[in-house]
């Protein structure tokens, strides 16, 4: 809303030459008009390539809003907790006037159907996990690239970060591919200096994958140095 006062009129009017006896107020208001909910499921379902999503709207923004349209980015939108019981805020905006942009909100609960990996019995923290041990279930679940296409199979091997309970759902940042050395772990390693190539025994001290730098001891030395891990219990030290 703008209000251009009587002085500014006038001085305006004797600018241009213009002859006016008197000028009063005058208010330029844009356009309002209340959130539309059909319109805002138009514009969230629009941020999801699937056809299969169902959009609940428990909440929105009350003021009333410039006539636009209306945009939810899809980015803009976080990844809920595994039991999304409470709705999760959407941010939004009105696009409108010369890219003018009016921000809105919505609280939202948003599902699709996916499949699920549950734990079959308890799986415990670093030990891999064996085949048997989890299942696929369908159901409903935040749509995500984490849960497209989940089976039992591309599970398999990795180890969990926590406990997991029977019956429990296994989400993907609960589990990770396994070190390819654990700390504790003897190990084989190989010192390359120019032509020079030397090998031996050592303990690891910290846990890593392949292309990490752990922590190593020498065990006759006692002494520790850093080496990189070039494989299931190997490490490699290159000094030039």
């Amino acid at each position: 809303t703008r209000t251009v006062r009587s002085a500014e009129l006038m001085s305006l009017a004797q600018r241009y030459s213009i002859k006016v006896a008197s000028l009063s107020d005058v208010c330029f208001a844009w356009a309002m008009e209340p959130l539309d909910r059909g319109r805002m499921l138009e514009a969230m379902s629009g941020a999801f390539a699937g056809p299969d999503v169902h959009i609940e709207i428990v909440e929105t923004s009350l003021s009333a809003v410039p006539k636009g349209r209306l945009v939810f980015a899809r980015t803009r939108l976080a990844t809920p907790p595994a039991d999304q019981r409470n709705p999760i805020l959407w941010p939004g905006e009105v696009v409108y006037g010369d890219d003018q942009r009016y921000a809105i909100w919505a609280r939202v609960k948003i599902t699709a159907p996916c499949t699920k990996l549950m734990a079959v019995e308890q799986l415990k923290t670093a030990q891999p996990i064996r085949p048997g041990q989890v299942r696929t279930v369908s159901g409903t679940c935040f749509p995500s690239a984490d849960n497209v296409a989940a089976n039992a199979g591309t599970i398999t091997g990795l180890v969990p970060l926590r406990a997991i309970a029977p019956g429990a759902e296994i989400r993907p940042e609960w589990v990770a591919v396994p070190n390819d050395i654990s700390r504790g772990d003897s190990v084989e390693i190989e010192v390359f200096s120019g032509a020079a190539h030397l090998a031996f025994s050592g303990k690891a001290e910290s846990s890593g994958r392949t292309g990490d730098l752990i922590a190593i001891r020498n065990l006759t030395s006692n002494r520790i140095f850093q080496a990189r891990v070039s494989g299931k219990g190997k490490v490699v030290v290159q000094t030039d």
